[in-house]
């Protein structure tokens, strides 16, 4: 399964079903594409902060596979 890690800029990180829209000058946070269901109902499931260091606010969204 496909899915997007992005980190806003306060350092939430969310998992989002798919690509989150870009992030504006002015904006600082990923906005979710659309409505998907499971995912909060809004398109995307928070994380904890502490999670994939490694994705960080410049380098969002990031594209991973995810095997059951």
């Amino acid at each position: 399964m496909e899915k997007y890690l992005a980190r806003d800029k306060d350092g939430r990180l969310f998992l989002y079903d798919l690509p989150p829209q870009e992030k504006f000058e002015d904006s600082e946070c990923f906005i979710p594409q659309e409505i998907s269901p499971g995912y909060d109902d809004q398109g995307y499931f928070q994380l904890p902060k502490e999670s994939f260091p490694e994705v960080t606010w410049e380098n969002s969204p990031i594209k991973i596979n995810i095997e059951l």
